[in-house]
């Protein structure tokens, strides 16, 4: 038995209808090597549309009913371009009443003008309810006989709406008694549950990995595919990362790790399950279904820093006093207070002297967390034994996760002298015991250069990569660049350095690019350009492409160039 998992991003509809037709071949060839189990996700954009209908109808915007009627078009437009015609009708009516019930509810909240989190899980459900009927329909009329699962009727939570927690004896329990005597291709709802009083609740969003999983682990499975819109778990974030790839195999802790720190591949809860049942699970995509993706399992990946990720609008806060040290129950008292507000902690870190706890949390919680921390010490602070709370915004926390960095000697030192070579500030680190991970904060500013410096010190460490910027491309110049593409395969080879040219610029004419350029008839691509040479734009475009071991040559004989040396130089 397998389980497969289709996200949002692989069921594109209206104007990519082929994402449907891609997933449902993948169905039908894992169906004829073995048992299959399926969970759906909303058809892509379906849950964002739900909540943003949710809310107009809340405040009483009519636009709501205009958003409806387009969303019940989609759907009947799947069932008529995969159905046959004269095997429509039950299915079209099927879907209708859900659609009708849908109207109704979104009518209620016009009227009452209220959308508390049980009505917002409801209203969400629909996504997954249609999809999955819908997808267990088409293939049952493809040969393929399949049945339709709502997850309402087998994984149980409790009521916490919109993040709800799984019983997850009790679901393995009702999943076994549910299955037992159906026949065909069980194709479930992902992300929605039922609570002890019968209510639909949701899981978290990105919640059907979770239900994957949870349907994984109560069917024993040999394997659970969450088939995505990427080729696997990649080593960094690669609209950040050119030069990020895809990472073969890693450990369940290592992928939690990832997860928990902005990576978004697959749901951090899914792992639980599947690592008490040794049950891998393989990330592969839907658009490139012949490729290896990535297995994660007990076995740990073969790199020493598996990945890294980046935790964005991140504020940090520190709390210090000569009150401190020593006395007990400090950090208790601060984390309650915290917890008392439901505020998530990030990162933590405490010197010996105990005169200072620093943390971290998303700077939306910052208002609050303020207000909680001032009132819980008020006393304290009053009396100068505490000082005022310091806040330090606009961060980006970065988590570099590998199993193999373990009692490794270095790792730490290889990430923080690349760092500091490349002029990159460390305001906090954080490092526990295990040493699987070691996170730090930077300036969201720095938070690019810093992910590509650390990536390469990791992952590239055997070449260099060198980005030259080069102004000027007469006699000089134009010999210089010949000259470059003459060596940059002996470079590569004797040196291990890659020169990479970014940009190129004459009198009149620039080009600068995220991607190094190619040489081969550079100067008709710089005649061709749509870039009009402006210095000052130049350096402004350089700046934010931070490359790391970045060279600006200037190969004019200008003044103008001259005098932006020291805005380049400070940079």
């Amino acid at each position: 038995m397998k389980v497969l998992k289709f996200g949002s991003s692989s069921l594109g509809t209206i104007g990519t209808i082929n994402r449907l037709e891609n997933v449902l071949g993948i169905i039908q060839r894992a169906a004829k090597k073995d048992q299959v189990a399926i969970v759906v996700s909303a058809f892509q954009n379906v849950t964002n549309q739900l909540i943003k209908m949710g809310q107009q109808a809340q405040d009483n915007n009519p636009t709501w009913e205009e958003n409806f009627h387009e969303l019940h078009d989609r759907h009947l437009e799947i069932i008529k371009k995969f159905i046959p015609p004269q095997k429509q009708t039950p299915v079209i009516s099927h879907v209708k009443k859900k659609l009708n019930e849908l109207e109704d509810v979104l009518r209620g909240i016009s009227l009452i003008q209220e959308y508390s989190p049980s009505t917002v899980d409801f209203v969400m459900s629909f996504g997954e309810r249609l999809s999955a009927f819908i997808i267990a329909q088409i293939l049952t009329n493809r040969s393929r006989k399949a049945f339709y699962v709502d997850a309402r009727e087998v994984i149980a939570t409790d009521d916490k709406y919109g993040n709800a927690r799984v019983n997850l004896p009790k679901t393995y329990r009702q999943i076994k008694a549910h299955l037992k005597s159906k026949k065909g291709i069980p194709v479930m709802t992902g992300f929605i549950g039922t609570s002890a009083d019968g209510k639909t609740t949701t899981i978290g969003r990105s919640g059907s990995d979770y239900s994957a999983g949870i349907l994984g682990a109560a069917l024993n499975a040999k394997a659970v595919e969450i088939w995505t819109d990427v080729d696997g778990v990649m080593s960094a974030d690669p609209s950040r990362v050119k030069d990020a790839f895809v990472i073969n195999k890693m450990s369940y802790k290592e992928a939690m790790e990832l997860t928990h720190f902005g990576a978004k591949v697959v749901h951090p809860r899914t792992m639980g399950p599947l690592m008490r049942k040794n049950i891998p699970i393989i990330i592969k995509n839907t658009f490139s279904p012949d490729g290896a993706g990535t297995i994660i399992s007990q076995e740990s990946s073969d790199h020493v820093v598996v990945g890294i990720s980046v935790v964005d609008h991140v504020t940090l806060m520190n709390i210090e006093g000569s009150g401190m040290v020593g006395v007990p129950g400090i950090a208790e008292r601060l984390f309650k207070a915290l917890a008392q507000h439901e505020i998530n902690v990030i990162l933590i870190t405490q010197a010996s002297s105990e005169h200072s706890i620093c943390f971290a949390i998303q700077e939306d919680d910052e208002k609050e967390a303020q207000k909680a921390i001032e009132k819980e010490f008020a006393l304290e602070m009053h009396v100068g034994h505490v000082n005022p709370l310091q806040i330090v915004r606009h961060l980006s926390i970065l988590a570099a996760v590998g199993c193999s960095m373990s009692g490794r000697m270095g790792t730490a030192g290889t990430l923080f002298r690349a760092l500091g070579e490349n002029g990159v500030n460390v305001i906090a680190i954080a490092q526990g015991l295990s040493e699987l991970n070691i996170s730090f904060i930077v300036k969201r500013s720095d938070a690019k250069i810093a992910l590509n410096i650390v990536h390469q010190a990791f992952f590239l460490s055997k070449q260099k990569h060198v980005h030259l910027f080069c102004v000027g491309t007469g006699t000089i110049g134009g010999e210089l660049l010949d000259q470059v593409q003459a060596q940059q395969k002996k470079l590569k080879e004797e040196l291990n350095i890659d020169l990479r040219v970014m940009a190129l610029a004459n009198s009149k004419k620039m080009i600068l690019s995220e991607r190094p350029l190619s040489l081969n008839n550079w100067r008709g691509k710089l005649d061709k350009a749509k870039g009009e040479m402006d210095i000052y734009r130049f350096v402004e475009q350089m700046k934010e492409l931070k490359k790391t071991h970045t060279i600006f040559a200037d190969c004019t004989a200008s003044s103008a160039i001259c005098d932006v040396y020291e805005q380049v130089l400070g940079a």
